[in-house]
C-alpha cells in the first residue's frame, strides 16, 4: 500500500482507500478473475468458430509477415516512375524582390541564405513567412549556379531575364496559361 504511505493522496482520500483495502478478500478475488478468464475464453471460441474462413490471397502478400509486406510494397511504390512536372505549383514568391536580392548578394555574397532571408523579411514585413526560407534557399542556389557558369570564360554574361529563366525553367510555361 504505498500509495497510502505517500504524500500525493489527503488524509480523507487515505481513509477511504483503507476501507476499501479491508473489505477486499484475495481468495474471493482469484476466484472471479478465474471465472471471467473462464468465460472470456469461452466467447472466443464461440467468436473463432463463427468467422468465416480467410480470403485466399492473390499476391501472396497475407503469407509473409506484416513487416516483410509493408517493405516490399515500399519497394514496389519507389520503382514506380513519375512523370516529370513541367508546370510551377504556385507564382514565384522572390520574383519582385530578386533584383534587391541580387544586389545583396553581389555586395555580400558571403552572406548565408539564412541571413538573407532574415534581411528579406525586415524589408518585406508581413509579406514572407518562415516557412518559405526552403525556396529562398532553392532560388538562392539556382541564382549561385548560375554564377558559376556565368564567371567562366566561355561567353557574354547573362541578362537578368534570362539568368531568371535559366534558373527556373517553369516560368516561361507559367507565362503562357
Amino acid at each position: 500500500m504505498r500509495l497510502l504511505r505517500s504524500d500525493a493522496l489527503g488524509e480523507p482520500e487515505k481513509i477511504r482507500l483503507q476501507g476499501i483495502a479491508e473489505k477486499l478478500d484475495p481468495v474471493q478475488l482469484l476466484a472471479e478473475m478465474r471465472t471471467l478468464q473462464s468465460d472470456l475464453e469461452r466467447i472466443h471460441a464461440e467468436f473463432e468458430r463463427s468467422k468465416p474462413p480467410p480470403l485466399p490471397s492473390r499476391s501472396g502478400v497475407l503469407k509473409e509477415r506484416p513487416s516483410q509486406a509493408l517493405r516490399k510494397a515500399t519497394e514496389r511504390a519507389s520503382k514506380v516512375v513519375k512523370p516529370q512536372r513541367h508546370w510551377r505549383t504556385h507564382k514565384n514568391a522572390f520574383e519582385e524582390p530578386w533584383p534587391i536580392v541580387k544586389t545583396w548578394l553581389e555586395i555580400t555574397m558571403h552572406q548565408t541564405s539564412t541571413e538573407l532571408f532574415e534581411r528579406l523579411r525586415r524589408e518585406y514585413p508581413g509579406v514572407y513567412r518562415e516557412g518559405q526560407l526552403r525556396s529562398f534557399q532553392r532560388r538562392l542556389k539556382q541564382w549561385r549556379s548560375g554564377m558559376e557558369v556565368n564567371l567562366m570564360p566561355s561567353g557574354d554574361r547573362m541578362s537578368d531575364s534570362q539568368e531568371w529563366s535559366a534558373t527556373d525553367r517553369n516560368d516561361e510555361l507559367d507565362e503562357r496559361r
